[in-house]
C-alpha cells in the first residue's frame, strides 16, 4: 500500500457485496485506513503468524443481486419459451407425421458426415486434453510404431511382443490405419482417424440401436427421436466423437453382434452368423470386458435353438427361427464359428509371442502396476481401499473401507479375487450397501467421461448437468417400476435381450472400482433406447400417454431427482 507513512493508493473496486481487496498481514505490518465515498475505517494489520484480512466496503449493496434476477428471469423465460416450441413442435409432428420414413443407409451416411465434420472442426479449434490423458498416448504411439516407413518384420515381432497383454490387438488397429495413411500420403493422421468414430457413432445410432428397436416393437423411431437418442447420449459421451481409446468401438461391435445374432433367429440366413460372429470377436480384441456378456447372450442363443426345436417356442416369438431344418442350423453354427476364430488369429498370435495360449487379451498377476496381482484384482483392491470409483474423479467411502479393515487385510497388502470375496461375505449387510453405492455412483456422472477439462466441485454448472442426468436416470426407473407402464412400453422379450446384455459388462463394475466409460453400454441403455425412443415413443400412442398423465410421474421425477441430488452431496468427498 506504501511505505511510506502517509501515503496511499486508488484501487478500483466493483460495488458489489464480494468486492473488495484482501490484504497480507504479518507481525512486521503496520495500519491503514480506507476510505470510500468520503467513510473512512480503520484496520489493524499486525499478525503474528501472518493471515489474509479481507476488506469489502460495499457488503450491504444489492445491486449485483438484482443483477444477477433480472438475468436469471431472462433465462428462465428463455427457458420457457423453448420448452413450448418444443411441445409444440412434439404435436406437429404427431399430427402430421404418422409413420416414419427412411433407409437404414441414408442416416448412416448423413450422421457420418455431420459428426466427421463436427469431429475436424472440433480439432481445428482445440480439443481439451486431446490425446494427453489415461491410455490414449499409449494407443496412439504403438499405433505409430507399427505404421512407421521402413519396418521390418523383426521390429514388427518386437512391438508385438511389447503391448500389455490385457490389451487386444483391435485397440491399435484405427491409430495404426490412419498413422499408416498419414506418414506416406503426409496428411494429418488424426484427420484419417476421425473416420473411425464418426463411423461408428454414424452405424450405432443411425443403425443398431433403431434397427433393435424395430425388431422388437414392429415398427421404425423417428428421425428426431434417433437425434434424441445421440444428443442426450453424448451429453455424458462427447468425447468418444474423437477418442483415442476403444471403449466405443467396443460398445458398437458388442451391440452389432447381438444385433445380428437377432436376424439369424428371424431370417435363419447364415451371412448374419458370418457378421456376428465376427463382431462378437472383434469386440473382444477391443474390450475383454465384454466377455461375460457375449458368452451369456452365445448361452442364449443356444437355448433358443433348443427350445426352438423341441416346438416350446410360439410361431410369433422374438427369437423364432421358422422352418430351419437341422443341416440349416449346424450351417449357422459353423459360419457363426468360423467367423469367430478367424478374428481371434491375429491375437492367438500375439499372445503365442508372449507365451500365453488363449484366443483373447488376457490379464496375468503383474500385467499391471504391481508383480503379485492382476489388473483386475489390482481394481478390487483399489475398491477395498474405500474408492467407490476411480477416473475422471475419485469418491472415497469410509463404509467401504470398513469391509476390509473388519475382515483383518491391512492397506499395505495387496488383497487377491478370493480375498476380496473373502471380505465381502465376511460383511454382508456391508456388502449389499455397498453394491447400492456402486450402482448409483456407476451412473452419477458429473462431468463429460471423456476429455474433462477440469475436476468436479460443488458448482451451478455441474448440478445442472447433473440434474440432466437425473432426469434421464428418473423417467427410465419411472418405466420399469411402473407395472402398467412397463408392460405398454416393452415386450417381454426386449427385456430379456437387454438384461442379458447389460449384466455382463456392468455386473463386473459392482465388485471393483467404477471408472464411468466402463459403464457405457448403461448410459447408452438408460439415456437413448429406454428415454429417447421407448419413453418418447409415447407421445404417439393414446393408451401410453393416458398412462403416463394418471401415474403421477411429474412428482416422481421431482422427488426423485431430489434424491439423487441429496444422496450425491453425502458421497463426494476427496
Amino acid at each position: 500500500m506504501g511505505k511510506t507513512k502517509g501515503s496511499s493508493i486508488a484501487i478500483p473496486i466493483v460495488r458489489a457485496p464480494n468486492g473488495g481487496i484482501s490484504v497480507w498481514c504479518q507481525a512486521s505490518s503496520g495500519e491503514i485506513n480506507v476510505g470510500v465515498g468520503g467513510e473512512v475505517k480503520h484496520y489493524e494489520l499486525y499478525s503474528e503468524e501472518g493471515a489474509y484480512i479481507q476488506i469489502t466496503p460495499f457488503e450491504d449493496s444489492f445491486i449485483s443481486v438484482l443483477v444477477t434476477i433480472v438475468v436469471y428471469s431472462i433465462l428462465a423465460c428463455l427457458v420457457m419459451i423453448l420448452l413450448i416450441l418444443g411441445v409444440s413442435f412434439f404435436q406437429y409432428i404427431c399430427v402430421n407425421f404418422k409413420e416414419p420414413q427412411y433407409e437404414y443407409w441414408m442416416l448412416v451416411l448423413v450422421l457420418f458426415i455431420g459428426t466427421y465434420l463436427f469431429d475436424v472442426i472440433w480439432y481445428r479449434r482445440g480439443i481439451v486434453n486431446f490425446n494427453a490423458f489415461g491410455d490414449q498416448p499409449y494407443y496412439w504411439e504403438k499405433g505409430g510404431a507399427f505404421a512407421q516407413i521402413g519396418i521390418t518384420r523383426e521390429m514388427i515381432v518386437e512391438e508385438l511382443k511389447s503391448i500389455a497383454c490385457f490389451r487386444g490387438y483391435g485397440n491399435f488397429l484405427p491409430s495404426f490405419i490412419a498413422q499408416f495413411i498419414g506418414n506416406r500420403f503426409h496428411v494429418d493422421a488424426y484427420i484419417i482417424y476421425f473416420l473411425f468414430p464418426s463411423l461408428t457413432n454414424a452405424v450405432l445410432f443411425g443403425y443398431i440401436l433403431p434397427k433393435i428397436y424395430e425388431i422388437f416393437h414392429g415398427k421404425k423411431v423417428f428421425r428426431w427421436q434417433i437425434l434424441m437418442a445421440l444428443c442426450g447420449f453424448m451429453i455424458l459421451y462427447k468425447g468418444q466423437l474423437v477418442g483415442l481409446l476403444g471403449d466405443f468401438y467396443g460398445l458398437t461391435l458388442y451391440l452389432a453382434g447381438t444385433l445380428y445374432a437377432i436376424l439369424i433367429f428371424r431370417t435363419g440366413d447364415r451371412k448374419y452368423a458370418v457378421v456376428s460372429g465376427a463382431c462378437f470377436s472383434l469386440c473382444l480384441t477391443i474390450r475383454t470386458s465384454y466377455l461375460i456378456g457375449v458368452v451369456l447372450f452365445i448361452v442364449l442363443m443356444v437355448i433358443m435353438t433348443v427350445l426352438n426345436f423341441t416346438g416350446k417356442l410360439q410361431r410369433n416369438n422374438i427369437y423364432m427361427m421358422g422352418e430351419m431344418s437341422g443341416k440349416c442350423a449346424a450351417g449357422i453354427i459353423a459360419a457363426f464359428t468360423a467367423s469367430f476364430l478367424c478374428v481371434c488369429i491375429p491375437q492367438v498370435y500375439i499372445n503365442g509371442l508372449q507365451g500365453h495360449r488363449g484366443l483373447f487379451a488376457y490379464d496375468k498377476d503383474g500385467a499391471y502396476g504391481t508383480q503379485s496381482t492382476t489388473l483386475l484384482e489390482q481394481s478390487a483392491d483399489y475398491a477395498l481401499r474405500g474408492y467407490l470409483a476411480g477416473y475422471p474423479y475419485s469418491i472415497y467411502d469410509k463404509q467401504i473401507h470398513s469391509i476390509r479393515q473388519e475382515a483383518g487385510y491391512r492397506d499395505d497388502k495387496e488383497m487377491t479375487m478370493a480375498q476380496c470375496f473373502d471380505a465381502y461375505a465376511k460383511s454382508p449387510v456391508d456388502t449389499l450397501a455397498a453394491i447400492l453405492k456402486r450402482a448409483f455412483a456407476m451412473v452419477d456422472a458429473k462431468t463429460n467421461i471423456i476429455l474433462p477439462d477440469e475436476r468436479w466441485y460443488t458448482h451451478t454448472k455441474y448440478y445442472i448437468f447433473s440434474t440432466i442426468n437425473y432426469v434421464f436416470i428418473a423417467a427410465a426407473l419411472f418405466t420399469f417400476l411402473n407395472k402398467r407402464l412397463r408392460r405398454l412400453l416393452y415386450k417381454k422379450a426386449e427385456l430379456l435381450f437387454w438384461g442379458v446384455i447389460l449384466i455382463g459388462p456392468i455386473a463386473p463394475l459392482l465388485a471393483a472400482k467404477v471408472e464411468w466409460r466402463e459403464a457405457i453400454v448403461g448410459y447408452l441403455f438408460y439415456i437413448s433406447y429406454v428415454c429417447a425412443f421407448c419413453f418418447t415413443g409415447s407421445i404417439y400412442d393414446e393408451e401410453k400417454k393416458r398412462a403416463i398423465r394418471e401415474s403421477n410421474f411429474l412428482p416422481f421425477l421431482t422427488c426423485t431427482v431430489l434424491i439423487f441430488h441429496t444422496v450425491s452431496l453425502t458421497m463426494y468427498h476427496y
